[in-house]
C-alpha cells in the first residue's frame, strides 16, 4: 500500500546560487511530525560564471486575456546594470522587442506582455544581458504561442446595432438593472441583526433560508449570496 504526505520545506526558494545543498524539511504522518532530510541541486542558465541565473516564462491565455510573463533570478557581487529583453517572433519576423534594466541586488525581476493583438503561432524569447558590456549573460529562453483561436476581452468587442446579439445584451441589462439592491444585501444584514435599508425582504430561491435540502436541516442550509456574486459579474461586464 502506498500513501502520500506533504512536507514542508520552509524557504527553499532562497536558495539562487548554483549548488547541492542540505535542506530539512517537516511533515505529519499518523498525527506525529517527523523531520525531513533531502539534497537538492540549483542548475544556472548563465553564460558568465560571475552570475548565477534562474529563469521561469509562463503564456497565459484565457477568455479575456493572452500574455506572457518571464521571471528571472540573477546574482552576483557585481553591480553592473543589467537588462532583460523579451522579443515576439511570427515565424523570421520581429513583432516587438520590449526591455527592462535591473541590477543583481533587485534579485528577482519580471517582464510581463499583453500578446493579444498577436495573432497566429508566436515564438517569444527572453534573455538577459550586460548592458554596458553589451554581453549576453543567459542563454535565450524561447516558449511557443498558439494565438490563432485567442478569445477578445468584452472592451474589444462591439455588437452591430440591432442585431440579435445587442438586443440580447440590452434585456441582460435591463434584468440586472431591475434587481433591487437592498433586497439582494438583505441576508448580508441579517448576519450581523441589522435590519436592511427600507425593511426590504431577501429574495426567494437561492436567496431564502433553507434554499435547498442539499446535506443539511433548511433551517441551517442556505444558498444566499450566491445571486450576489453573480450579479456582480453581470454588472462588471455590462
Amino acid at each position: 500500500m502506498t500513501s502520500k504526505t506533504i512536507v514542508d520545506w520552509g524557504e527553499v526558494s532562497s536558495y539562487t546560487e548554483k549548488g547541492t545543498y542540505k535542506v530539512t524539511g517537516t511533515t505529519k504522518i499518523a498525527g506525529k511530525s517527523y523531520d525531513v532530510i533531502a539534497n537538492i541541486t540549483v542548475e544556472t542558465d548563465s553564460l558568465d560564471d560571475n552570475y548565477s541565473v534562474i529563469r521561469n516564462m509562463n503564456i497565459v491565455k484565457n477568455s479575456g486575456s493572452s500574455f506572457v510573463e518571464a521571471e528571472y533570478v540573477v546574482t552576483s557581487e557585481l553591480t553592473d546594470t543589467l537588462v532583460l529583453k523579451m522579443q515576439i517572433y511570427s515565424g523570421d519576423t520581429l513583432l516587438s522587442e520590449d526591455t527592462k534594466d535591473f541590477v543583481p541586488s533587485d534579485n528577482t525581476v519580471k517582464m510581463k506582455k499583453d500578446i493579444r493583438d498577436y495573432k497566429g503561432n508566436l515564438t517569444v524569447k527572453t534573455a538577459v544581458y550586460n548592458k554596458s558590456a553589451g554581453k549576453v549573460i543567459s542563454s535565450v529562453m524561447e516558449r511557443k504561442a498558439d494565438n490563432t483561436g485567442n478569445f477578445a476581452g468584452g472592451d474589444r468587442v462591439n455588437l452591430e446595432k440591432d442585431s440579435l446579439f445587442e438586443k440580447s445584451e440590452q434585456v441582460g441589462l435591463k434584468y440586472v438593472l431591475s434587481i433591487d439592491i437592498d433586497r439582494l444585501l438583505a441576508p448580508s444584514y441579517e448576519m450581523h441583526g441589522l435590519t436592511a435599508p427600507n425593511n426590504a425582504q431577501r429574495y426567494g430561491g437561492w436567496e431564502r433560508k433553507g434554499a435547498s435540502n442539499w446535506g443539511s436541516s433548511k433551517d441551517t442550509f442556505t444558498l444566499a449570496g450566491h445571486s450576489l456574486g453573480h450579479w456582480m459579474s453581470a454588472a462588471a461586464v455590462l
